[in-house]
């Protein structure tokens, strides 16, 4: 009867070292998670500032585009009184 309770106390260390185990890897694995979460987000907050860039860039670009058509029109049309 001793030998039998003996090796169940055994195995319920075992099993409480196991389960410790565990408890461990979930720990690790939430603050995985906590880490990828927060790179995500650092990842969607530099989109959101490169597409701010791209759209002004564009917006310059496109008023550039227009002044230098301008331009052009009046050149043209000195051209064509000379």
């Amino acid at each position: 009867m001793d030998e039998i309770l003996k090796q169940i106390l055994s195995e319920l260390k075992d099993l409480k070292s196991d389960v410790s185990g565990l408890k461990n890897d979930v720990s690790s694995l939430k603050a995985g998670q906590d880490r990828l979460e927060s790179d995500v987000s650092g990842l969607k907050a530099g989109q959101e500032r490169i597409e701010t860039k791209v759209d002004n860039l564009t917006l310059e670009l496109r008023s550039n585009f227009k002044f230098t058509n301008d331009k052009l029109e009046e050149h043209k049309k000195v051209f064509t009184v000379v």
